[in-house]
């Protein structure tokens, strides 16, 4: 009997291509025809099978899903394009009579390329679940009738960068025992202040202030070594300051928080509340407050941004000198104030609360009603 003719090029590959020792890359950019095997067979370069299905995307948020698949789509596209690549440059090492090795070599760059696209489309399914083809195109290189044949291949060989890679990879290789795995450690982010202070017009004030550039408001402690090694209510990027000034005249007490990219967007979110009360020579005044806003940074000029807040306050006088103006006696009592404000704002400092450089610049158009408009 003679031998079958296909035997050793199709091997036990069934004619769909579809045996149990390979799993096609990405089944819905192919033909449906037979084929499919003798693909699937140039596609078995690989020696070890990929774990597709132990991929871990579920723990990942849908923006990062759909950045992820964007950027694998834009590699396929290029991968794509490289096959064309490949093949005209082919075109140029068979006009210049390339030895065979050459020329087998240059298609089956082509064919890898074919297999890297696969994957590619593969990644961007398992982020998206979207069964995508890579957006049709040719890539082209220079053609110049006046140059000799065998200096255009050279050319474009240089230009497809296989002689670059080539030497990039063999660089790579022999220093990669020599590269050194950088230790990051985190920098001091948080402060604590104390501080006394005399003032002729405000008396005697007292100062404590917390402040965390690197807060986590989520993340509770587990133990007393979480406060210890400083774990607790720390790592997120949020900005936190509680600061207490008690004083003989004048207190003042006030917590903000500030959240730079709310939902990992350039919003930003700001919320503070404070408590603060003075001794006036004709009164006494308590106000209570809090501040809700948000702002955007524009992304091409980072110390651009634009915000919108509302201020909400209580104001109470008291304790007023007799005999008592008019003016005071028709203000005593407790009275409401609700800020609306816009603001358009320059900032440069290095720091929101302890700045040491830059400047901070703002145009506003603020709008307050309540119990007096």
């Amino acid at each position: 009997m003679n031998p079958d003719p296909d035997e050793g090029v199709l091997g036990d590959i069934e004619p769909q291509g579809r045996d149990d020792n390979y799993e096609p890359t990405s089944p819905w950019w192919l033909s449906g025809t037979p084929l499919e095997a003798e693909h699937h067979r140039l596609m078995r370069r690989r020696t070890v099978a990929i774990p597709w299905s132990e991929t871990t995307v579920a723990q990942l948020t849908e923006p990062e899903r759909n950045r992820l698949a964007a950027t694998w789509m834009r590699r396929s596209e290029a991968e794509y394009l490289a096959v064309s690549t490949f093949s005209v440059l082919a075109i140029d090492l068979v006009a210049a009579n390339a030895p065979a090795d050459v020329l087998s070599l240059c298609l089956r760059a082509g064919i890898d390329e074919v297999r890297h696209a696969e994957m590619c489309l593969r990644m961007a399914h398992i982020y998206s679940g979207k069964k995508n083809l890579p957006p049709p195109g040719m890539s082209s290189l220079p053609d110049d009738p006046d140059r000799p044949k065998l200096h255009q291949a050279l050319a474009n060989t240089m230009l497809v960068s296989c002689v670059s890679e080539t030497y990039a990879t063999t660089v790579l290789s022999a220093t990669r025992d020599l590269t050194i795995i950088p230790q990051v450690t985190e920098a001091q982010t948080g402060k604590f202040m104390l501080g006394v202070g005399v003032n002729s017009n405000a008396g005697v004030l007292g100062s404590i202030v917390l402040d965390e550039q690197n807060a986590d408001i989520t993340r509770l402690p587990l133990s007393w070594r979480d406060f210890i090694e400083g774990r607790a209510f720390r790592g997120a990027g949020q900005q936190v300051r509680i600061e207490a000034v008690p004083g003989s005249q004048v207190s003042r007490y006030t917590f903000t928080f500030r959240q730079p990219y709310l939902f990992d967007t350039r919003v930003a979110f700001n919320a503070s509340a404070y408590y603060f009360q003075r001794y006036y020579r004709n009164w006494y005044e308590e106000r209570t407050g809090g501040r809700i806003g948000l702002g955007y940074q524009f992304p091409y000029v980072p110390d651009l941004s634009v915000s919108t807040a509302i201020r909400m306050e209580h104001v109470n006088l008291e304790q007023p000198t007799v005999p008592t103006p008019p003016q005071l006696a028709a203000a005593l009592g407790g009275s409401d104030l609700f800020m609306i404000e816009n603001q358009i704002v320059h900032d440069t400092r290095d720091s929101t609360f302890i700045a040491t450089q830059g400047h901070r610049i703002a145009l506003g158009f603020d709008y307050g009603f309540g119990t007096y408009s």
